[in-house]
């Protein structure tokens, strides 16, 4: 549900020229919803275990698991790179919603390669009381970021037509 929210408002709040940036990470965010709902990560977890069983590399998959992390972090660090370098007119909202984004990818990627001691510390109950684990409040902080961004090109687009309209 979050994710849809978070979607919709991508959609509604900014306006041209940086649309196709909200657009596309609207997107994003429906599909990773609907995996989310469809407990998707899980069937991708469990398939990989399989095949790893299958194929006889499950004994030694730590080291894979801690490899493929890494590429995931460096991987989406270098996508968002690439990204804002190739489009060169985007404001800071949609620079920082596209790097929030691709942080959100990496943490999603991260769970699932599902390495014992990175589910250790996402698995982390906080605040006692409220019993949140740590990866739950990653992902929706990332989410709450995603939507400020896209309310900062909002505001900013609004004020900026404001500036030019005349009084």
């Amino acid at each position: 549900m979050p994710y849809v929210i978070a979607a919709l408002l991508c959609l509604a709040l900014p306006k041209r020229p940086q649309r196709f940036v909200w657009w596309a990470i609207a997107l994003l965010l429906v599909v990773l919803g609907i995996s989310r709902l469809s407990n998707l990560e899980q069937v991708v977890t469990d398939a990989g275990r399989q095949a790893a069983m299958q194929h006889g590399w499950y004994n030694i998959r730590r080291p894979i698991q801690a490899i493929g992390i890494f590429g995931i972090v460096l991987g989406g660090g270098f996508a968002a790179t690439c990204f804002v370098a190739l489009v060169r007119r985007l404001r800071a909202p949609e620079v920082v919603g596209v790097v929030v984004t691709c942080c959100l990818l990496a943490l999603i990627g991260v769970r699932l390669i599902s390495l014992h001691a990175v589910d250790a510390i996402l698995g982390r109950h906080l605040f006692g009381l409220f019993q949140l684990q740590l990866g739950w409040l990653l992902e929706m902080l990332l989410l709450i970021c995603i939507v400020g961004t896209a309310l900062w090109s909002a505001l900013r687009s609004r004020a900026a037509s404001r500036s030019r309209s005349p009084a």
